[in-house]
């Protein structure tokens, strides 16, 4: 089953401390506000994005929705960091225009980017962002790379099933495929058996 899109992986915040080179927290103390944490994390102190990770990860959408500036801050530089589901987060961001203004290039920028940390649903969603040309320029054979690379990751019906139809087409170099295409709706239908695709045969 894919995760929820608004969850941060547990153990985020260690990680995080760990690329900004860890230490610092106890020096000066942890800050006591969210604008506080918020301006420290800006400047990519570790204290203040340890603070906002505490602050979001038990309620993602809620923190979200609460301190928008502060949740761009604290996926904007642990994307920066190299945290996949950050930056899938950070290109949701983006897309969407939640608390801010819709930038869908840097959207597939960070999406990319969670991509190639290994996030899966980053994967997903840049395909389908390209293979769209939803504001950046239209790359099919980008997108099925990113949806290969999807369906390896998460391991789930959608994704190795997007694979699969676009090997039917000719959108693609060396498409159509009938062997390729059929081996991915076959790895679509190993996840999820009651798929009605998979049922119709």
């Amino acid at each position: 089953m894919t995760p929820r899109p608004h969850a941060l992986l547990a153990g985020t915040l260690v990680a995080f401390l760990l690329a900004c080179g860890g230490g610092g927290v106890g020096e000066g103390g942890l800050p006591t506000s969210v604008a506080e944490a918020h301006e420290l994390c800006a400047q990519k102190d570790p204290r203040g994005c340890a603070f906002l990770a505490m602050e979001f990860e038990p309620d993602m959408v809620g923190g979200r929705k609460a301190h928008p500036e502060a949740f761009e801050t604290y996926v904007t530089v642990s994307c920066d960091e190299g945290l996949g589901t950050a930056c899938y987060e950070l290109g949701f961001l983006k897309l969407s225009g939640e608390g801010g203004r819709v930038d869908k290039r840097a959207a597939a920028a960070a999406l990319e980017k969670g991509c190639d940390a290994g996030e899966g649903r980053a994967c997903f969603t840049g395909g389908t962002q390209l293979r769209r040309g939803d504001g950046v320029p239209k790359s099919s054979q980008k997108a099925l790379e990113m949806f290969e690379k999807a369906c390896d990751l998460l391991q789930d019906f959608k994704s190795c099933a997007e694979v699969g139809q676009m090997w039917t087409t000719t959108e693609i170099a060396g498409g159509p495929n009938a062997e390729t295409s059929k081996s991915y709706y076959d790895k679509a239908c190993d996840v999820e058996p009651d798929h009605p695709f998979c049922k119709g045969g």
